[in-house]
């Protein structure tokens, strides 16, 4: 079977140049998936969705800090 569908999927917008990927979706349930395919992957994933809930963390005045999310949740980007 190989590697589960999203892995396969995102890593084919992978490019040795880029800095990140983005993968504009609007699902939540990709979000717990972000740390797992920044590992896979080597560089930091981000998500329409992951993107606006970091923001509207840091608007309301609390840490954009959560583990498991990824290196844009990271304490220390």
């Amino acid at each position: 079977m190989g590697q589960p569908p999203h892995r396969r999927t995102h890593g084919r917008g992978d490019h040795v140049g880029a800095e990140a990927i983005l993968v504009p979706e609007t699902a939540l349930h990709t979000t717990p998936l972000l740390e797992d395919l920044e590992n896979d992957l080597g560089k930091p994933v981000l998500t329409a969705t992951a993107v606006t809930l970091w923001d509207a963390l840091r608007k309301l005045g609390a840490p954009p800090v959560r583990s498991g999310l990824g290196s844009l949740f990271a304490a220390t980007r």
